[in-house]
């Protein structure tokens, strides 16, 4: 672009230099040697910088692999393969870029990860993948589940209640909570998020103890949320979910949230009625 009597929008012509160079490649008869020669006849320079590495040998691609098992592949991205010890120790101390210019491109490495993830998931990724997740909980024991229940409402809609069995019992040592829907982590498009959050001064951090997801929002679809919420952690800690104002043995003194008011109506539905299931003074 170029400016000529104060006026913008002179275009010089591109012009394009075909490279002079060649070369000959050579590949091995012998499909298990994995390599091949390549050749430049004659002192011919190219006439461009030396492209990127783009694609990756099959030696970056097995060592990521590497990388992606023994990060653990469920809940895992690129950044936090990238920054796993383990991979720091498979590397020995490089990154990922350092290692081979091609596992620069992060296209790359989500293609092995994705690949990763259905290995282990041969039922797939999505709902279906879930539900066969779901069954096999039930080969562990009750306090080492991570998946609680799948619900299917009478209006046909879902909840898919995960948690911690051992973050799920510290509720019983706090004041509060926080909860709100994410739009994080799930590339279903029909489902949402839910995350319960409690601030544990022990880590010094805020901690999410359970994550339900859903596909509607709202205020029935939230009141049964919380029913199974309260059912769940009952079952599984031995304790109630207890508002002091509302449980002669309550800890909790508020519910942090946002001003969705589906939310708000569906939560304070199910507090009150499973308050009159405990049958005690209001």
């Amino acid at each position: 672009m170029h400016i000529i009597n104060g006026k913008t929008g002179t275009c010089s012509p591109i012009v394009h230099h075909p490279c002079p160079a060649n070369r000959r490649m050579y590949i091995p008869e012998d499909p298990e040697m994995r390599f091949l020669m390549i050749i430049h006849p004659g002192p011919i320079a190219h006439n461009h910088p030396i492209p990127p590495m783009s694609k990756a040998s099959l030696e970056a691609k097995v060592t990521y692999e590497h990388c992606i098992e023994a990060a653990g592949s469920s809940g895992l991205t690129v950044q936090k393969v990238d920054n796993a010890m383990s991979t720091k120790l498979i590397l020995q101390g490089r990154t990922p870029g350092e290692y081979d210019a091609a596992l620069v491109n992060k296209q790359i490495k989500r293609d092995l990860l994705h690949i990763a993830k259905v290995k282990k998931s041969p039922a797939g990724l999505g709902i279906p993948g879930v539900f066969d997740l779901f069954h096999q909980e039930f080969t562990k024991a009750k306090e080492d589940r991570y998946i609680h229940d799948i619900v299917i409402t009478e209006t046909g809609k879902m909840l898919i209640i995960t948690g911690v069995p051992y973050l799920l019992s510290l509720i019983h040592q706090k004041r509060s909570f926080k909860c709100d829907t994410t739009f994080k982590r799930v590339k279903d498009a029909g489902m949402n998020e839910w995350e319960m959050v409690i601030y544990y001064p022990a880590v010094q951090r805020a901690i999410t103890i359970a994550h339900i997801y859903l596909d509607a929002a709202d205020t029935a679809h939230y009141e049964r949320l919380f029913d199974d919420l309260q059912k769940h952690i009952k079952s599984i800690t031995g304790k109630p979910l207890c508002f002091k104002k509302f449980c002669a043995n309550g800890n909790l003194l508020c519910m942090n949230a946002d001003m969705e008011s589906a939310q708000i109506l569906g939560a304070a539905r199910s507090i009150l009625g499973f308050r009159k299931k405990l049958a005690t003074n209001f």
